[in-house]
């Protein structure tokens, strides 16, 4: 990339702007920053304003440069320094490679020297993203290691059996990184818990690994209309098969009419974009940070998913983008694909950029607070409405929660047979109580059947579609 179109770029994390050397040690940490995080480029010579003011001394400052790299980040980096002009100006463009050392400041230390970017800004690294930068340095896997107390026997076969359809031999379950060897004894790894963990498993080993949704009347989070419950025990596993019965009672579906005024049905938000967002999330969510699960937050005009950790290091959304798929949990990514629920070829943009050629927007990917969040907005069908609403005085067209009885209808019609509540309950993602309570509203409008037990809390009570 040349001078001009470097310039041309926005200052991010792999690209930063400095006008001379006359705070150094600022651009040391800054190449130091740059080399956890991803390749980049620091150009000195440059103002805030893009405009190039040039170096008096290049070859002297190069040198200087030079010699603080060296001395001041601990292990020794590589760099790049080359020099091109503008105008008879003369800049510095330093090449930074990435590597997870991680590179540390000499002067703080390993533990508090350590710095990435976030955006265009340097940042101290946590505890969490050190490990994890030593991690890689080491070809490791946070989800791959041993949890020493616990089986491979003791996960829960119930979840396990939910997924393959059957038994797992212990050579597979080590094939699929679910279990390993540790001092003679298989147990599970952390991404078995993850995934198949008991309920008692998970919250000792595993607590935030799992995924919560929302669904909020308006364009903030002032108003809940669906805080989604089912969730709260689900594997992250679980709740991927599960988020369809969520989305489907709350996303909104129209009609346009096209060419030759045929009328067509258009969603909120591209099916395959959509799942292409979530299974990322699942597959490169850091486990290894506490206190933020996967979250699926649904608005009247976008939907946003956010997944625990910064991107993997070395990654950058241009770098997916383009197909550089880098996977930070390869137990999770190994299971998901045998599932065929995810690729591994770094193909996932390019799913989503089929659903562009429909109307749909482009998700927005940005780092905040130690998690990656992408915004989706809604098809632009649904922003003209909210539009309109915003220029005369009604309010933004809401989220309105859908009516259960369709949900429930829908899962029994089909079955021709008799169900419990346990079973609808699971089939559309609510609690029992809150099943029974659309249960009795069908049953007294005639809607349903009861067979059997006399109590509604009777666990031999079922249900059927009235023929």
């Amino acid at each position: 990339m040349n001078l001009d179109q470097l310039i041309a770029q926005p200052e991010g994390s792999t690209l930063d702007f400095k006008r001379d050397l006359s705070s150094l040690a600022k651009v040391v940490k800054t190449i130091a920053a740059i080399a956890n995080t991803a390749n980049g480029t620091v150009v000195v010579g440059i103002a805030d304003d893009k405009t190039v003011v040039g170096l008096q001394d290049p070859l002297k400052d190069e040198e200087r440069l030079a010699r603080a790299i060296a001395d001041s980040i601990e292990p020794l980096l590589l760099v790049n320094i080359q020099h091109a002009s503008r105008e008879n100006a003369s800049v510095l463009v330093v090449d930074v490679p990435f590597s997870p050392r991680p590179y540390y400041l000499r002067e703080q230390g390993p533990e508090n020297g350590v710095y990435v970017r976030e955006g265009s800004t340097n940042t101290k690294a946590d505890p969490a993203t050190i490990a994890e930068l030593r991690r890689q340095a080491a070809s490791q896997s946070f989800d791959l290691e041993a949890i020493p107390t616990v089986s491979s026997d003791d996960l829960d076969s119930i979840r396990l059996r939910a997924a393959f359809g059957k038994e797992l031999a212990s050579s597979k379950l080590r094939t699929l990184g679910i279990a390993c060897q540790y001092s003679g004894r298989q147990v599970a790894t952390r991404a078995g818990v993850i995934l198949f963990g008991t309920d008692d498993q998970r919250r000792e080993h595993a607590r935030d690994a799992r995924m919560r949704c929302a669904a909020f009347r308006g364009t903030d989070k002032s108003e809940f209309i669906d805080r989604a419950p089912e969730f709260d025990e689900l594997t992250v596993l679980q709740a991927f098969e599960t988020l369809d019965v969520f989305l489907r009672r709350n996303l909104r579906s129209g009609a346009a009419f096209g060419d030759g005024l045929r009328r067509r049905n258009i969603d909120e938000y591209h099916h395959e974009a959509l799942r292409e967002l979530v299974v990322n999330a699942i597959a490169h969510a850091n486990y290894a940070a506490t206190g933020t699960p996967i979250s699926i937050q649904l608005f009247a005009d976008r939907l946003e998913v956010i997944s625990p950790g910064r991107f993997p290091p070395g990654t950058t959304v241009q770098s997916f983008k383009e197909g550089m798929s880098k996977i930070r949990n390869r137990g999770i990514a190994d299971v998901l694909h045998h599932l065929d629920i995810m690729e591994t070829w770094g193909s996932g943009y390019s799913r989503i950029r089929r659903s562009f050629a429909q109307g749909y927007p482009e998700p927005t990917w940005q780092e905040i607070g130690g998690s990656v969040k992408v915004v989706l907005p809604v098809h632009p069908h649904y922003a003209r409405e909210i539009l309109d609403s915003q220029s005369s005085t009604r309010r933004v067209p809401p989220r309105v929660r859908r009516d259960r009885r369709e949900d429930i209808m829908a899962y029994l019609k089909p079955l021709q047979q008799d169900a419990s509540v346990g079973e609808i309950a699971q089939a559309i993602g609510l609690k029992p109580r809150q099943t029974r309570v659309w249960l009795e509203r069908m049953q007294r409008d005639g809607t349903i059947t009861v067979r059997g037990g006399q109590a509604v809390t009777d666990p031999n009570r079922r249900y059927q579609l009235t023929r």
